[in-house]
């Protein structure tokens, strides 16, 4: 039997790898918990080497999923989820200082960790997994801030100030059919263009998985090596159940954009070669699902047609006009 067929036949659920609904993930969150109420309690959500990483990556709640996982049609796989400068630097000062010092200088941590006084395993495992986009993430802090529609100076500037993903991921998106000077510029008319219906963001089908969920300022600050498998095989889970579904049920072929790919590639083959069976060994490379898979061109990340690639080659225009421009009509 073929990897396909036995893809095809596979029968865990994703819900199988959520660590964050089983034992590692729920230990973890409690103990995090207990770190907010009692004093001298030690906490890092990445293991071993606790002490190894820096304040953010150890304090910092993770970011594993942005989006419906099951459903969505693009895909992003990142890395690890960045902190900005100012909270990178911050010394070990014990969880609750740490927390209040972060809230200080960045907004959104004060977002992540408002009212964490009160936080249960719900409300951090809903962080972890968040089932909003993080394209209609950002549209709610754009309604959130302005009561009324913003003039395009102001708007730009709060996009350029507190929406990463849109100003660096899916300007290029948004913008591409839009009048601009420049990919931002167009993004920007659009939503001020839609601003009576920017609601509809919420069901776009866009998704972002992050294959190591714990936060660093760069890739090189965490080691693939010291990041367990129960974490990285609940993303790869989600890729593989999403191309079996469609397998079995059709609808719109998803697409996945690898950044990183060694990394993914690396952690996807020693997952099929371990919960497949495979009489040979699996390499992505030499299989089906390669035509699933997409990655960027460059450092740059945003999702444009000149920095994408397809496996090896450039994307093609009426590849990009169906897998990732048609979401966004």
């Amino acid at each position: 039997m073929d990897f396909k067929e036995k893809l095809k036949n596979w029968d865990k659920n994703v819900s199988d790898y959520n660590p964050w609904k089983n034992d590692k993930g729920i230990r973890l969150i409690n103990e995090f918990l207990e770190c907010l109420t009692q004093p001298n309690n030690e906490i890092s959500w990445i293991e071993p080497n606790r002490k190894k990483y820096k304040p953010a990556t150890r304090y910092i709640i993770p970011t594993h999923v942005q989006g419906d996982y099951e459903n969505a049609i693009l895909y992003q796989c990142l890395y690890n989820p960045r902190v900005a400068d100012s909270i990178w630097k911050l010394k070990d000062t014990g969880i609750r200082e740490f927390i209040k010092r972060a809230k200080n200088k960045e907004d959104y941590i004060e977002r992540m960790f408002q009212d964490y006084q009160n936080f249960s395993v719900k409300d951090v495992r809903n962080k972890i997994v968040q089932k909003d986009n993080i394209l209609y993430q950002e549209i709610k802090l754009i309604l959130g801030k302005f009561s009324k529609k913003p003039d395009h100076q102001s708007l730009t500037k709060f996009i350029k100030s507190e929406c990463y993903y849109i100003k660096n991921y899916y300007k290029a998106l948004l913008g591409e059919k839009g009048e601009g000077k420049n990919l931002l510029d167009k993004a920007v008319n659009r939503l001020l263009e839609e601003w009576d219906n920017l609601e509809k963001y919420q069901g776009i089908r866009i998704c972002n998985l992050e294959l190591v969920p714990f936060a660093s300022l760069n890739k090189k600050d965490i080691k693939l090596s010291d990041v367990d498998e129960k974490f990285t095989n609940f993303t790869v889970s989600i890729i593989l159940k999403r191309i079996l579904n469609y397998l079995k049920y059709g609808g719109e072929k998803p697409v996945f954009v690898f950044r990183s790919r060694k990394e993914w590639f690396e952690r996807i083959n020693i997952f099929i070669n371990s919960e497949f069976g495979m009489n040979e060994p699996f390499d992505i490379e030499n299989s089906e699902l390669i035509d699933y898979f997409y990655e960027f061109s460059s450092q740059n990340a945003v999702l444009s047609r000149n920095n994408i690639l397809k496996a090896t080659r450039k994307i093609r225009e009426d590849e990009f006009n169906s897998g990732f421009l048609s979401i966004f009509k």
